[in-house]
């Protein structure tokens, strides 16, 4: 996925290889990246978040689906297994402290919240999105 993502002329092989394993027409693909490439030739996108950007900045995902699945798939793989298994331990660590009175909905919630604790939660924003919506159900939100 590496090779067709970020060579200009990817081989046959690796087109085909990403095809098989994604289930994406080949011949479709090919094209696609051949006229990706030329069109980031003339915005010197030479970085894949350069590539990004230039994508979703001008709204061309729809002209180009297999390429926009593969850039996907591949900023959704994970580098490595560390984050998976603290994700597997996390859920473990919870569903076992208070399994009992959690639905499903809020376990998944607390997991991401547990799992994401390094990233700055914005406390502020959470609230006014819980009084917006706790005011559509007929409760209001009185903080102090």
């Amino acid at each position: 996925m590496n090779n067709v993502l970020f060579n200009k002329n990817p081989t046959n092989q690796s087109i085909g290889e990403v095809c098989n394993a994604y289930k994406i027409e080949s011949n479709d693909l090919s094209s696609e990246i051949k006229i990706v490439n030329r069109l980031f030739i003339n915005h010197e996108c030479d970085t894949i978040i350069k590539k990004i950007n230039h994508i979703r900045s001008k709204d061309i995902q729809t002209g180009f689906p297999n390429y926009t699945n593969i850039l996907k798939i591949f900023l959704t793989i994970p580098t490595n297994t560390a984050s998976n298994e603290r994700s597997f331990s996390a859920l473990r660590t919870l569903n076992t402290y208070i399994r009992v009175t959690m639905s499903q909905e809020r376990l998944s919630s607390l997991a991401i919240l547990y799992i994401q604790k390094e990233y700055p939660i914005d406390f502020d924003n959470i609230i006014d999105k819980f009084d917006a919506e706790a005011s559509i159900r007929g409760r209001h939100l009185t903080l102090k």
